[in-house]
């Protein structure tokens, strides 16, 4: 099966915004992906093969993010096609030409896919299907969204007109004879809309034949109110992933398997701490699971004091267990959040804080951030992992484990953005440590962990 993506629209509607950045390049602000990138998970997830994205020929953007994206997609032949019409029929013409399928996805470059597996309802179509949602939240529907009508005509909206709503979501599934038939029958060449031609021939002899396909919701970006929502609906979904995720490891009752060496990793970590630690410092250490890290750290630099902050009760009874014959090992079951919040922390900070791993699990760089400005220690060794690409990407984390890969987010952020955020929450970065690992140690994704060294004031 092939996708065309019809990108080439000006975005007139959105103003200024349009403007600046095409449709599909607005970006989710928790993960830096993409419309188009979440539209090309969809696509992998459907089972397409050859995706051909539609753009503006002076346009720039477009295949500058295929070109940074590409690598997530292995399998995938991504075709970028500048084309000069600003009219939906004739840039889907030109889509044809680059089909080699029977099969054709046909989706508008403005619609967002929150869901990699929102297209499947359309994959298990034999003939022709047009893909629609019902609106989950006030604002998805307007006097300019087009719906499917009980009879199975597309029309605007009008209130009143349907007590549940079907919202075409301009995502359909084509047998490619009666695509190309629909786009080049000389009778329709007057008409400019898609849906306009999509009505017209259901009336033909013969007829093209299609059926309506529920899908979960989209959000299609028009107008300034459209990315709202859905920005909105980016940040709600942030926050929720993160809260799940705490809930889904406060419940683990013993360390997920992973498929690199994490006991390789272990020894590395070990040495660099070590070196960094000096004898007698008050260490904290935030998220120590089961304190394999602190068992060492305990007998290496024999600090005065160690702390653990740890969320999951029982991890946490394992270290109290381990350790309950050493007077300098004090526990608290509970979040950094939540450790900050207590006053005693605020009265005795420690020398050392240690958050090897920790951070790359927050989704919002605001709670990042929060915890990290009421951090009360003197110094911070902090350990994450950062992507190939610029900034940070989101990822599902089952190429480390698939036991925890469908419950948690991982935000690999950048050394740069990681700097930023410390230096934002009152920090000073002293010291970059670079490629930790050797290339077998790290990500198959090709993420290479890095250590910051910042320090209070």
């Amino acid at each position: 099966m092939d996708a065309i993506i019809c990108s080439a629209g000006q975005g007139t509607r959105l103003g200024a915004l349009g403007f600046y950045m095409r449709k599909s390049m607005f970006r989710d602000l928790h993960t830096d992906k993409s419309i188009l990138w979440y539209q090309l998970d969809a696509l992998q997830e459907g089972g397409v093969e050859r995706v051909i994205i539609l753009h503006p020929r002076v346009d720039h953007q477009i295949p500058a993010e295929v070109k940074r994206i590409e690598e997530r997609f292995p399998g995938m032949n991504l075709c970028c096609v500048p084309v000069e019409t600003k009219n939906i029929c004739e840039t889907v013409a030109v889509g044809l030409r680059y089909v080699h399928s029977d099969r054709v996805l046909r989706l508008d470059g403005d619609v967002c896919i929150p869901d990699r597996t929102g297209l499947l309802n359309l994959k298990a179509v034999s003939g022709n299907g047009l893909a629609y949602f019902t609106p989950v939240e006030d604002g998805q529907i307007n006097d300019h969204t087009v719906v499917i009508t009980a009879d199975n005509r597309l029309e605007y909206w009008r209130p009143g007109q349907e007590d549940v709503p079907r919202i075409w979501s301009c995502i359909e599934i084509w047998n490619r004879s009666d695509l190309t038939r629909l786009i080049h029958d000389p009778e329709v060449a007057d008409l400019s809309m898609f849906y306009q031609r999509v009505n017209v021939f259901a009336g033909k002899n013969p007829p093209i034949i299609w059926t309506p396909v529920e899908i979960p919701a989209t959000y299609e970006i028009d107008t300034p109110e459209d990315l709202r929502l859905l920005m909105d609906f980016w940040d709600r979904r942030a926050r929720e992933k993160e809260k799940s995720a705490l809930r889904f490891w406060t419940r683990q009752q013993r360390y997920p398997s992973f498929s690199v060496d994490k006991m390789a990793q272990l020894r590395r970590d070990i040495e660099l701490v070590s070196a960094l630690l000096g004898q007698g410092e008050k260490i904290l250490e935030i998220g120590a699971g089961e304190g394999r890290l602190m068992r060492e750290l305990l007998v290496r630099n024999s600090p005065s004091r160690y702390r653990v902050v740890e969320p999951n009760p029982w991890y946490l009874s394992h270290i109290r267990e381990t350790f309950r014959d050493c007077p300098n090992v004090d526990t608290f079951q509970g979040t950094l959040e939540d450790w900050n919040m207590r006053p005693e922390g605020q009265e005795d900070p420690d020398d050392v804080a240690l958050a090897l791993g920790w951070a790359i699990y927050l989704i919002h760089d605001e709670t990042l951030h929060r915890n990290l400005f009421s951090l009360n220690a003197r110094r911070l060794i902090l350990k994450d992992s950062e992507p190939p690409q610029d900034r940070y990407s989101r990822l599902m984390v089952d190429h480390f484990s698939r036991e925890v890969g469908e419950h948690y987010i991982a935000l690999y952020r950048s050394v740069t953005e990681m700097c930023s955020i410390l230096r934002h929450s009152g920090w000073l970065v002293r010291e970059i440590h670079r490629e930790i690992y050797p290339p077998e140690l790290d990500s198959r994704y090709g993420n290479r962990a890095y250590l910051l060294v910042a320090e209070r004031p």
